[in-house]
């Protein structure tokens, strides 16, 4: 096995690791937000709707955080090019 193989595997493993991260994390947040009645195996309307609500909303926040941040690497990566063309 060769070194760049190594360094994908272990990007994909960081990458899984962050989605099971995320993935623990939201489902938490909405069990505790929207889970109330314990008193039945059955899921209340109400439960439903905001563990729906709960998981768009955690979904669309987090692509948007994403989104910023890429920009941000982006507008970075620009001016790391300008300041090096100013050095030439």
């Amino acid at each position: 096995m060769n070194i760049q193989s190594n360094t994908i595997d272990e990007d994909q493993f960081r990458s899984f690791q962050e989605f099971l991260t995320s993935y623990n994390k939201l489902s938490e947040l909405c069990f505790i937000d929207c889970i109330f009645d314990f008193t039945s195996r059955n899921i209340q309307k109400k439960e439903e709707k905001c563990t729906v609500n709960c998981m768009e909303k955690f979904l669309k926040i987090n692509q948007r955080i994403s989104q910023r941040f890429q920009e941000f690497q982006m507008i970075a990566n620009e001016n790391t090019i300008s300041m090096a063309k100013r050095l030439k």
